[in-house]
């Protein structure tokens, strides 16, 4: 999913005189027009709101002022219906001296003095508040204080996300849970780089690196219910299951008996990529092999590929 934001800068003269040392404060803007896809459409909580704080931190700066620093920046509304990051005080706040320097940041959320390198999650996410489980990450370099009035820079999810559709149910059937995995699946994992790109099938490159201890692939995770047949779960990225497994479980009720249970294995080992949605549509009416598509978090592009599964 991408942010769009613009660092906002003064456009007066990039010349400071030796008379008067005023300092141009660095904020960030969120651009109103891809806003609602700041956040994760998919699940609920998906957009910014004010008093989130992001860390930012100077990993660059031609002045050697605020070099390795990292501030804590807060959303706040910029007056025409859309937010701003802006310092949370004066000593949250980075300054632009020399307005002809360069400067570079990396940005992250949730804040904290590093992005976390570590997550876990629930393995029951029936009602998990699915957006704190997010990570988000990004970086940008600015040339000069005039110039970040154009300069721009995206934050690029490092978790996976699977969201599950049921396309149709049976006559007189209703759907009650949907669980993923089979006593395979990790909801701890460790973040070794975070990435400013999301994964891509067809290069090496990209995509956050995680890992996830393989005694710790013991859960099956119960996913939230977004809407009617529509349901979601975001796990730490990793690889689990094989031809053998159980992949999805679907419970249903009807009026004659209470429950049944719709079962789908994979032909293969199921890979969740960091940055990418991975959408699995199930028609059980008819027993219809599922299949599955992968794409960058929430916007289709180069990262998409199919695959079926057995009913």
């Amino acid at each position: 999913m991408l942010a769009i934001l613009l660092i906002a800068g003064c456009s007066y003269d990039t010349e400071i005189t030796s008379a008067v040392q005023e300092r141009v404060p660095v904020t960030f803007e969120l651009k109103t027009a891809p806003f609602n896809i700041t956040r994760s459409t998919t699940y609920e909580n998906n957009l910014w709101s004010a008093g989130m704080n992001v860390s930012v931190k100077c990993t660059a700066d031609g002045e050697s002022a605020n070099l390795n620093d990292t501030k804590t920046y807060v959303t706040a509304s910029n007056g025409s219906g859309g937010f701003k990051l802006e310092g949370i005080n004066v000593a949250n706040t980075f300054y632009w001296l020399d307005r002809s320097a360069a400067k570079s940041f990396e940005l992250w959320y949730p804040s904290g003095d590093d992005i976390r390198k570590s997550q876990s999650v629930l393995d029951d996410q029936t009602s998990a508040d699915l957006a704190s489980y997010d990570l988000l990450f990004a970086s940008t370099t600015v040339s000069n204080a005039a110039a970040s009035t154009v300069a721009s820079l995206a934050f690029f999810h490092q978790m996976s996300c699977v969201i599950v559709n049921i396309t149709e149910v049976p006559v007189g059937e209703e759907v009650t849970g949907v669980s993923f995995g089979s006593s395979n699946v990790a909801v701890k994992g460790t973040l070794s780089t975070a990435a400013m790109s999301n994964y891509s099938t067809s290069s090496s490159s990209g995509g956050a690196t995680w890992s996830v201890v393989s005694t710790d692939k013991i859960n099956t995770i119960e996913l939230k219910e977004l809407a009617s047949n529509k349901y979601c779960c975001i796990l730490p990225p990793q690889s689990f299951g094989d031809g053998s497994t159980t992949l999805l479980t679907i419970t249903t009720k009807e009026t004659a008996t209470p429950t049944t249970t719709h079962s789908y294995s994979c032909t293969g080992a199921m890979s969740l990529y960091a940055g990418n949605l991975h959408t699995i549509d199930v028609n059980i009416a008819i027993g219809l092999s599922f299949k599955t598509t992968v794409e960058d978090w929430p916007t289709s592009g180069d990262n998409f590929h199919t695959g079926t599964a057995t009913y």
